[in-house]
């Protein structure tokens, strides 16, 4: 309770803070408004002084460009025309290229380095005949321009003739067959007069609106940058200039604009900028006065209600009709990582599951992010829904969404961290405890059905091959009943000892029997053990327990066994090739029982065929109907009450049929997958003994 009156006195106290804060925030504005008229109108002579250096770059660049293009006009005519060109030939090309330019003022051409011709002659035979490599200066710039082998433009130099200038230097192929020691390479030279060209430069607006100047850029010796003047107040450079630069052969040149008398510092609106809102400043003041006391009433109700959502324990939001958020306590924040700045920018709830994707805050499990997210939006969006997050911090959160009348949703967060701990413990013993179960059960009853099996052998010995070879070598008349009367007491020993392991082995399997029906779940089945399984070491001893049972009846019994090796659980596997056996036997009184394991194309039969003509257990209807007969049979096979109605046959992914022919007996055949990687090439065969 005190704690919400100090955020009720809070408010108040805001409330003052606020219309200071709005005097201040208006001569701000003020401020503000000038500052960027005064940027707006700084920028806009910026653009305009901007245009005019991109026109006064495209006249440098046009006379370059002319400059250049006679140039190679001139070293191509040399190159096609070693041998015929001549002074007057060189003349009238180059007279017919510079008849529009004034600014050049002559353009000789060197083909070996030594100048052959030049226009105009008048003024300029001089040059003809000037060796580069016997000039120093001049063949430190010339071997400069084949080095590079492009245009070079050197100056502002002084020139010869007088005044300043630039010279264009090009490369041109000299005549073969010279002689020459150097690369058979020439120049071409253009001077240009350095007042004529950037007299096309000018413009009345130089004088009165702004003020240009242009620089080189170039390296010292030490490399460094270095500038070199070339027209205009090379200081204009130190203020705040447009600067653009000029790209020239192997080169690049500065232009730099500015107003002749600087930047403004004020704009020409600052007066009425400053009246106009000295007014509007009078009526916010009145009109916030009578807006601050009804806010106030709100924001007091605002805290008492965000006091109350910070004393749940739970996570709480509230998203508006467009879904973003628009309340919410901190609680929520901390579940999903949100800052007080985040949560200002009033995320819509797919921006929070996106951002929560991205920083991996939330566990999406073998899904797709993106199925995820569709899958919580669809969620989010349904009239009321409940649904169980996991977090990467292990943690678990019920989250219960409900639509409101206005398309909002409202959203609370438990967490359930505890409850879902508890459950997995309590499932993870379970599926443990079954785990072992099935082990046992396998690994028990096959050794016990083996020892019960060959105690029937023990219990009526007189059907051993052995016996019956003693009772023969029994002797004369006189000796023979003596000896009998021996034999007949060793069996009736062995009986009595049989009989004795028999009483004891039933009751271990009784008792093993049920251990594991108590341990075994009652509304569920059995977790499949899939394991990778030799169909020898696991179907030989399943049939072997039969063996005496079907030899007590005078049957024949045999077990092939093509060796190979699947992909199923053994215990599954052990009950319904027990119900297939259990049935042969019941149903065989004369002939044979045959079990045989083949593998075929994808898969492994196992088969069980015998002799006889029905089947053992109970069926409803009579068995002259084939068909009928064959189901009602497989259905037998499947049975199983340990199941809860999924039959093992199901649960290995495995098929029974049925072949059935009164006369001559039936074929029952499970199928299972086979494991192709692990098959066997060669062939086993488990003969059986009589």
């Amino acid at each position: 309770m005190m704690g919400m009156k100090k955020n009720v006195f809070a408010v108040t106290k805001t409330g003052l803070l606020q219309a200071a804060i709005l005097l201040v925030g208006f001569g701000c504005v003020t401020y503000t408004i000038e500052v960027y008229n005064l940027q707006t109108e700084v920028s806009d002579l910026r653009g305009e002084l901007s245009e005019v250096g991109d026109l006064k770059r495209a006249k440098i660049e046009q006379q370059l460009n002319a400059a250049l293009l006679l140039s190679r006009a001139l070293s191509v005519a040399i190159e096609l025309e070693p041998d015929t060109i001549d002074q007057a030939r060189y003349s009238k090309i180059a007279a017919k290229m510079i008849e529009n330019n004034s600014s050049v003022l002559n353009v000789a051409a060197a083909p070996d380095l030594i100048v052959k011709f030049v226009h105009p002659v008048q003024g300029n035979a001089s040059v003809i005949g000037l060796n580069y490599r016997e000039n120093k200066a001049q063949y430190a710039a010339a071997k400069q321009t084949m080095d590079l082998g492009k245009p070079v433009l050197a100056g502002p130099l002084n020139l010869v003739q007088g005044g300043e200038g630039f010279i264009l230097r090009n490369v041109i192929h000299s005549p073969e067959g010279q002689g020459n020691t150097e690369p058979e390479l020439g120049i071409v030279s253009v001077v240009l007069d350095k007042s004529k060209f950037l007299a096309s430069l000018r413009s009345e607006a130089d004088e009165t609106i702004q003020s240009v100047a242009i620089r080189k850029v170039s390296a010292d010796s030490g490399g460094k940058t270095a500038f070199v003047p070339i027209s205009g107040d090379q200081d204009l450079f130190q203020g705040d200039p447009v600067i653009m630069d000029i790209n020239v052969p192997s080169g690049k040149w500065q232009l730099a604009l500015q107003p002749v008398n600087g930047w403004p510092v004020v704009s020409e609106y600052f007066l009425r900028n400053l009246l106009a809102f000295a007014l509007v400043l009078s009526s916010v003041l009145a009109l916030f006065t009578i807006l601050n006391r009804i806010r106030s009433s709100k924001e007091v109700a605002e805290v008492r209600l965000r006091t109350a959502l910070e004393a749940c324990d739970q996570g709480f939001a509230l998203y508006d009709a467009e879904d973003r958020l628009a309340l919410c306590n901190t609680r929520f924040m901390q579940d999903n990582k949100l800052s007080q700045a985040r949560v200002k920018q009033r995320p819509s709830f797919e921006e929070i599951l996106r951002d929560g994707i991205s920083e991996g805050r939330y566990h999406t499990g073998e899904k797709q992010d993106e199925n995820w997210i569709k899958q919580r939006l669809e969620t989010h969006n349904q009239l009321a829904s409940v649904q169980h997050l996991k977090l990467p911090d292990q943690r678990w959160l019920k989250v219960s969404n409900k639509k409101l009348p206005d398309g909002g949703v409202i959203s609370f967060a438990v967490d359930i961290s505890e409850i879902i701990k508890a459950k997995e413990i309590a499932e993870s013993s379970e599926k443990a405890k079954m785990r072992f179960m099935d082990a046992v059960s396998h690994e028990l009853k096959t050794p016990l059905s083996i020892l019960l099996g060959y105690t029937a052998f023990l219990e009526n010995p007189e059907h051993l091959k052995s016996v019956a070879a003693l009772k023969k070598q029994a002797g004369d008349a006189e000796t023979f009943q003596t000896n009998l009367d021996h034999v007949n007491a060793v069996t009736s020993e062995v009986k009595g000892h049989a009989g004795r392991i028999k009483t004891a082995g039933l009751q271990l399997q009784t008792l093993i029997e049920k251990v594991l029906e108590f341990t075994s779940p009652k509304a569920e089945a059995p977790v499949v053990q899939d394991k990778t399984i030799r169909a020898g070491q696991v179907i030989g001893p399943i049939a072997e327990r039969f063996r005496t049972e079907a030899s007590q009846k005078g049957l024949e019994f045999s077990v092939i066994i093509e060796e190979t090796t699947l992909q199923a659980d053994p215990l599954h596997v052990e009950r319904v090739l027990s119900r297939m056996i259990e049935n042969a036997i019941q149903t065989t009184e004369v002939g044979s029982i045959k079990i045989s394991v083949k593998p075929s194309g994808d898969f492994v039969k196992i088969m069980v065929r015998d002799t006889g003509s029905g089947f053992h257990g109970e069926i409803d209807g009579p068995q002259d109907d084939a068909d009928s007969f064959q189901s009602d049979l497989v259905d037998f096979i499947k049975s199983d009450g340990l199941l809860a109605g999924v039959s093992d046959v199901e649960k290995s992914d495995g098929e029974v049929s049925v072949d059935f022919d009164r006369g001559l007996g039936k074929l029952v055949t499970f199928t299972l997958p086979i494991l192709h990687d692990a098959r066997k090439a060669v062939a086993k065969t488990v003969a059986a003994a009589e």
